[in-house]
């Protein structure tokens, strides 16, 4: 073997290779457990597109102050995190579902509907929301799902467009240009793996 054709196979390994969440799914013994390992990992991707807004974040004492203080105030910040984080995993879901449909056919829609609404209760988990908090989560999630309901076609860019502007403040120009550089020209899938998934799915099924 040539060191061309080595550095070649080092990069197609490195590039093939299972990631984080492509081992957690390896790993699953059941299919509840690895549709809770894809909701957990759409969970993140979805989470790492409402980061790029560079939404305020206030610590856990700063918010209980404000809950008890302003409990208006607390509300709006709570329904801002959840409006926008809803969007982005519905649009990760809802593209996932395309890329898993073409291996596993019509029970992708089954698997992205469950990996949602997974995917949203692991974010009030890892958040520690309260009962109250996780309520108005979970109020949000549902919906996204009459929003955005089934099999109902969407084109990509209304539902990225409405991520925008459900916002409800200005977004800086770059904050935008990094939005659609992570959501059209990067893949938003790149450390969910649906084909992973898909492999390990199918094992688990035979």
């Amino acid at each position: 073997m040539t060191e061309t054709e080595k550095q070649f196979e080092d990069f197609l390994y490195a590039m093939t290779k299972p990631r984080i969440y492509g081992e957690k799914y390896l790993s699953a013994e059941t299919s509840d457990d690895l549709l809770l390992s894809l909701g957990e990992a759409c969970c993140i991707a979805a989470f790492s597109i409402v980061k790029i807004f560079g939404l305020p974040r206030r610590g856990a004492l700063i918010l209980r102050i404000i809950k008890v203080f302003s409990k208006k105030s607390y509300d709006r910040y709570l329904y801002l995190y959840n409006f926008t984080f809803s969007h982005c995993l519905i649009y990760i879901t809802r593209k996932m579902r395309k890329t898993i449909e073409l291996e596993i056919g019509p029970q992708a829609e089954d698997i992205a509907k469950r990996a949602y609404v997974y995917g949203g209760s692991y974010l009030g988990f890892i958040l520690r929301y309260s009962q109250e908090d996780n309520d108005a989560l979970l109020h949000e999630i549902k919906k996204r799902l009459e929003d955005y309901p089934g099999r109902k076609i969407i084109d990509e860019e209304i539902l990225l467009k409405n991520i925008i502007d459900g916002i409800g403040r200005k977004i800086r120009p770059e904050q935008i240009a990094i939005f659609f550089r992570e959501t059209i020209a990067h893949d938003p899938l790149y450390g969910v793996e649906p084909f992973r998934f898909c492999e390990r799915y199918v094992s688990l099924k035979i």
